[in-house]
């Protein structure tokens, strides 16, 4: 919601949808959404939480992997170092996102 303001005040060029914008919305919506969300929960049901977490590593290198095979995008250095700053930043989240005691009893 907070890129909403930006879009409203951009010129930008009309949308014009055909059958394989619209089935590419719809593939997001039913693999990227749907799907994925399903096999997340059944995997937090399943698998210990250490081993769910692993997603957040393994997706990024994954879609790289699949854009560069299906769509022969490019994969140089500047992507190699976008790959790196990404994971850092996963790490990063991860490594320091978990709240100390302190801040629980002060969230409660």
């Amino acid at each position: 919601m907070t890129v909403l303001p930006f879009a409203l005040v951009t010129n930008h060029a009309p949308v014009q949808w055909n059958h394989r914008g619209t089935w590419a919305v719809a593939y997001l919506v039913v693999f990227g959404s749907i799907v994925g969300y399903s096999a997340f929960i059944y995997a937090m049901e399943h698998l210990p939480v250490a081993v769910v977490s692993t997603y957040a590593y393994v997706n990024p290198i994954v879609a790289v992997f699949l854009g560069w095979l299906f769509y022969r995008e490019p994969f140089g250095i500047r992507e190699l170092f976008a790959m790196c700053l990404v994971i850092t930043g996963v790490v990063i989240v991860k490594y320091f996102g978990h709240a100390t005691p302190k801040a629980r009893e002060a969230s409660v």
